[in-house]
């Protein structure tokens, strides 16, 4: 497993491609959606950990993770962000789901 520094300058398993990168721009882009430096924290965040275990973090590994609170994840992806963070990113929905 290659290690790197991800978009978020930490220490990881290599951070998703640039063809990953402008298929999530795309979808995000059909659904009005413009990413900033947060957004990009939490996908790359899902990526990595996907990477490592297999599934998609759940709401609160992803807060655990993140640094961010519960409302600020809901402000990024309104409604059910794990579900839009696996739309954008086609990674599978994680089983609690």
């Amino acid at each position: 497993m290659a290690l790197a520094l991800n978009f978020t300058g930490q220490l990881g398993v290599k951070g998703m491609t640039p063809e990953a990168r402008q298929k999530i721009l795309a979808k995000a882009k059909e659904q009005g959606l413009v990413l900033t430096p947060d957004h990009w924290h939490l996908l790359e965040i899902s990526y990595n950990y996907y990477t490592r275990h297999r599934t998609i973090c759940t709401l609160r590994m992803l807060i655990k993770l993140s640094g961010l609170e519960k409302k600020q994840i809901y402000r990024l992806f309104p409604g059910n962000p794990i579900g839009e963070i696996s739309r954008l990113t086609g990674l599978p929905m994680p089983k609690e789901c």
